[in-house]
């Protein structure tokens, strides 16, 4: 998603933090994002951290493109109010499945924004991706917490 945001928007002077409890998805991101590293203004950082406990103070915007990969909301609640959000999800249910990888389901639409609640949205919608095997529909959410 920062990487999207950026190569749309390079003049918003954007710094994205990128933030995962896993070293191997770190080594990843640092690749995709090796190529503003002989920028001037390197936009991109990428933490090995644990999204639960992690201070979100100096953040404006906090974006989850995959909230049905992560244990728990633990992240969500650590969140201050009044920071903007962008989350997103899938209706698949397929827990425990070891290429989906899904810890924490959101069937519907309704199930999604009722988990993550925003005391203001700006943007809800979903789009459906209608495969042979596993249709599911994709969500997203934007708004203030």
């Amino acid at each position: 998603m920062g990487i999207v945001l950026m190569i749309r928007n390079p003049h918003l002077g954007l710094k994205i933090m990128g933030i995962d409890i896993d070293s191997e998805c770190i080594d990843i991101a640092d690749k995709l994002t090796e190529a503003w590293r002989f920028e001037e203004f390197n936009p991109f950082k990428n933490q090995l951290a644990d999204a639960n406990t992690y201070n979100y103070d100096q953040y404006d915007v906090i974006i989850n493109c995959s909230v049905e990969h992560m244990d728990s909301i633990e992240w969500f609640n650590n969140i201050p109010k009044g920071k903007l959000v962008c989350l997103q999800s899938m209706s698949l249910d397929i827990v425990n499945d070891p290429i989906y990888k899904i810890k924490n389901p959101n069937p519907t639409l309704e199930t999604f924004i009722e988990k993550f609640k925003l005391s203001e949205i700006k943007f809800l919608g979903s789009k459906e991706f209608d495969y042979d095997i596993n249709p599911y529909k994709r969500y997203c959410v934007i708004g203030y917490k």
